[in-house]
Formats: structure tokens, C-alpha cells, sequence
């Protein structure tokens, strides 16, 4: 009798019990709005490239930060390190620069980038073991627009 009057206390009437659950229901309803919410704003803004590679935001222009983010062969192969190799140009790049990629999750590497000028911005990726990831020899590329300011 007294286990079963502990159990009845711990647990709570049945009508604050009720109350709990609906508080949570809308608890999980709200969570769901918001998650989609986010994910239609992500959508919009963030660019699919190929091989695992995205670009958010996307247009990009000179002097606002863009995010790479890069899923591809090196990261699902492992790699322990990445780095966003990356010029302005499509064949002779300028300007070439390494920017450490850091992990974001699970086979998921990710840089901010900083442009200073506009025009194309070529990139490939290069692991700790030297390992390369350039699109099959076609690099990617974006086109950085004017600065908006």
C-alpha cells in the first residue's frame, strides 16, 4: 500500500498528468514549426554545387562572408584535416589562399570566407594526407558580385 501511495505522489494526479502531456505536445508542435521554419530559410539562401559542396549565402558579393561547406570524397573517406584551397579566376588563379575547413558534424567540414574583390572564386580541397578533391579536374567555382554597400 505505502509503494503504491509513493507511486500515485511521484507520478501526480491524473489531471496534472493530462496537463504535462498537452504542454509538451505543444512544446514538440512549436519545435516542429521552427525547424521548418529554419530549414525553409536555409534552403533559400544556401547554393548546391556538386560533389558534396555548399555555398550560403548565396549570391555572394565582395565584402559580405560566405560559408563553404564540404561533404565530399576526402571528408566521407575520413580525413582528418581539410582545407579550402581557393584564387580568384577560373584557369590562372590570384590571390590563392589555404583556409582551414573545421568539422561540423559527422563527414562534415566547413570555412568562412571573407572576398575582397569581385568576380569568379575557384576552389578545390586538400586533406592533412594530401589527398586532393577537385571536382573531377573542374574545380568549383562561384561568381562574387559587386559589394551591396
Amino acid at each position: 500500500m505505502v509503494w503504491e501511495e509513493i507511486k500515485r505522489i511521484l507520478a501526480g494526479t491524473d489531471d496534472e498528468v493530462k496537463a504535462g502531456a498537452q504542454r509538451m505536445a505543444q512544446t514538440a508542435e512549436q519545435d516542429a514549426e521552427i525547424s521548418a521554419e529554419l530549414t525553409e530559410t536555409t534552403t533559400e539562401r544556401t547554393h548546391a554545387l556538386a560533389g558534396g559542396v555548399t555555398v550560403d549565402p548565396m549570391p555572394v558579393s565582395r565584402g559580405e562572408a560566405f560559408t563553404v561547406s564540404y561533404s565530399g570524397l576526402l571528408a566521407q573517406h575520413g580525413a582528418a584535416g581539410i582545407t579550402l584551397h581557393a584564387g580568384y579566376g577560373r584557369e590562372n588563379w590570384e590571390d590563392v589562399r589555404d583556409i582551414p575547413m573545421h568539422p561540423v558534424g559527422y563527414n562534415r567540414w566547413q570555412a568562412t570566407v571573407f572576398p575582397d574583390r569581385s568576380g569568379p572564386f575557384s576552389f578545390c580541397f586538400r586533406d592533412t594526407a594530401d589527398h586532393w578533391d577537385n571536382n573531377g579536374g573542374r574545380n568549383w567555382s562561384i561568381d562574387i558580385g559587386p559589394s551591396q554597400t
